[in-house]
């Protein structure tokens, strides 16, 4: 075979396979005089080869999509370890979140999930312990609301769940676990029943305004009694109401006419009532009302 011919039939195989770049195998090819077939069978070989790897390329970047969440998982959870040590208490605390968080026998919620309620109970109360009392509830809160509304606004957010650690909080709900949770199951069944209208932050709206009468009601009138009136005029106009009756009516800081009304429909202790020198009501005494206690 000519020089001519075998030059011919190295630069068609060149064209039919891979690149110029394999120029340089053909000439080391040339020199152990193969002929223009093997040439062939081995450019061929060499197009499987390549694309074997080509494969196993594509096979590498399957291995490694599939590192990519887990990767993204742990750099999420990395990122909420550091907000936790960002509140100050210490690395030995931030150590003790983590374990704990790690160690929760929660169901449908992950590590960094458990470890971003802790955070947040611990900002809201700020005790650890009792922080830790309170999130395996929360744990359970947040995946049953999940699995109920998904991203619908009827499930209670993060937001929502600061917003009622805030009023079992002020309400006293700490003194111990099973108060804490008799409360918090009472603000789930409300948000459940109303499909989210009342809620947490109505709640809170409702505690603040209200202040000391709103305080002073029991778990059941306080969730369950007064839900229809904060569904229908929300939680901060019933406050202001329910706090400016019980200024008026338990401590006594009524007009002269109202005052002589509840006198004469006999909602009064006389006993508890001051009058002027012309007879007419000067101070009711805060628990004069009947039934104020």
């Amino acid at each position: 075979m000519s020089f001519d011919a075998y030059s011919v039939a190295v630069k068609l195989s060149l064209i039919n396979h891979v690149s110029s770049g394999l120029l340089m195998i053909s000439k080391g090819l040339h020199s152990t005089g193969m002929d223009a077939d093997k040439l062939n069978a081995k450019l061929a070989s060499i197009g499987k080869q390549a694309a074997i790897g080509g494969a196993m390329f594509a096979g590498g970047l399957a291995i490694a999509s599939l590192f990519k969440a887990p990767l993204e998982e742990a750099k999420k959870f990395q990122n909420e370890t550091e907000r936790f040590r960002s509140l100050g208490l210490g690395d030995a605390v931030t150590k003790d979140a983590v374990k704990f968080a790690s160690g929760m026998d929660s169901y449908g919620t992950s590590i960094r999930t458990n470890l971003g309620l802790l955070r947040d109970a611990q900002t809201v109360f700020g005790d650890f312990h009792e922080a830790q009392m309170v999130t395996p509830l929360l744990a359970k809160m947040k995946f049953a609301n999940a699995a109920l509304y998904g991203d619908e606004g009827g499930g209670m957010k993060d937001k929502a769940f600061m917003d009622m650690l805030k009023v079992i909080e002020m309400r006293g709900g700490l003194s111990s676990e099973a108060a804490f949770n008799n409360q918090a199951n009472m603000v789930q069944k409300v948000q459940t029943a109303t499909g989210g209208r009342v809620g947490a932050n109505e709640f809170l709206n409702f505690i603040k305004t209200g202040g000391v009468a709103a305080k002073g009601l029991k778990d059941e009138n306080f969730y369950y009694a007064m839900e229809p009136l904060i569904q229908e005029m929300g939680g901060q106009r019933v406050g202001t109401g329910l706090m400016s009756a019980y200024q008026n009516l338990v401590q006594g800081r009524t007009t002269e006419r109202a005052a002589g009304e509840l006198m004469r429909l006999g909602m009064l202790d006389p006993k508890m009532v001051e009058y002027n020198k012309v007879g007419n009501i000067k101070q009711i005494k805060a628990g004069a009302l009947h039934g104020s206690d």
